[in-house]
């Protein structure tokens, strides 16, 4: 996928065969879903970083089972999630802000120097 050595397809089988696993168990099938989604996506995100994916994949398969099994905590991550973005445009505003007036002041002392 993208430039990875991986194909689309071993992403479906991934996601397929987690899904077959976890609704085997007996898990509800949105919790199923939920963390097959999961578990396919850290797998390659782990081969874009560069992690392990034998490390990143129990991992967020728990992780995936327990949003699955506990909704509230979906609220809690809306609320994370939207504070974060309001931290990212803000930290994208004031950067922008810094490097205008940065190029303003470069501006400024290139002139002085060429009179």
């Amino acid at each position: 996928v993208g430039a990875s050595s991986r194909k689309v397809e071993g992403s479906i089988g991934c996601f397929v065969v987690c899904f077959a696993i976890a609704a085997y168990t007996g898990l509800p099938v949105g919790v199923a879903g939920i963390a097959s989604s999961l578990v396919t996506l850290g797998e390659l995100l782990a081969e874009v970083i560069g992690l392990d994916d034998n490390f990143v994949i129990p991992i967020l398969g728990v992780l995936g089972v327990r949003l699955g099994l506990c909704p509230q905590i979906f609220s809690l991550m809306a609320v994370m999630g939207s504070t974060l973005g309001i931290g990212v445009l803000l930290g994208a505003l004031v950067g922008s802000t810094t490097a205008s007036v940065e190029a303003r002041g470069a501006a400024k002392l290139k002139g002085d120097h060429s009179s």
